[in-house]
């Protein structure tokens, strides 16, 4: 929790000080910054049929945008794989995957260092987004609370839903998950970002 607030506070700060460089030269804010991983964000999701502005959102939620101290360590260095995990030790890369599932989609075995490759990782989240956009008929929060716990646990999620056993103590990490993915949905729509 303390690498997310850092993360966060971190991306703050960038954006700020970005914003107010950027008025002061007449450069838009996200001339660098912003948008360096907007390029394979379109690639991958026009490959796999999705918005790439859901990529770059749950690449914020994740991330902020590689800008998280871990992940920026693994992207400076893709070798240092102890350096680089998330927190419970299970993903890797600027999306956040893990293994089995990357290694799923990849068709081979996937590793940490080839997590710690952005347009690995890009390539990797975006795919396995299509496949949640297929299973859920494009419904965005069940995709995000899915990405965030896993399809079965999205489908045990629905089933109590659908016959009215859901209560607030159910899936709390994946609700907030995706109220969190909103709020940086907005953010970066308030901002201009998505063009």
């Amino acid at each position: 929790m303390k690498w997310a607030i850092l993360g966060v506070l971190g991306f703050i700060v960038m954006a700020l000080t970005t914003k107010a460089k950027a008025s002061d030269t007449g450069v838009k804010s996200t001339a660098n910054k912003w948008s360096r991983f907007d390029s394979l964000f379109k690639k991958y999701a026009s490959i796999n049929n999705l918005d790439w502005r859901w990529l770059k959102t749950f690449c914020m939620k994740e991330t902020s945008l590689g800008y998280h101290p871990k992940v920026a360590r693994g992207l400076a260095f893709p070798n240092d794989v102890d350096g680089s995990t998330s927190e419970d030790k299970k993903s890797w890369g600027l999306m956040q995957l893990i293994l089995p599932t990357a290694s799923s989609l990849a068709g081979r075995n996937i590793t940490p260092i080839d997590l710690n490759n952005p347009e690995i990782s890009i390539q990797l989240s975006a795919k396995y987004i299509g496949v949640l956009n297929k299973r859920y008929k494009g419904n965005i929060r069940d995709i995000a609370m899915a990405y965030n716990q896993g399809e079965p646990n999205q489908d045990r999620f629905l089933e109590l839903e659908r016959l009215g056993r859901l209560s607030p103590k159910n899936y709390p990490a994946a609700r907030e998950y995706f109220d969190k993915w909103k709020e940086w949905w907005e953010y970066l729509a308030n901002l201009g970002e998505f063009k």
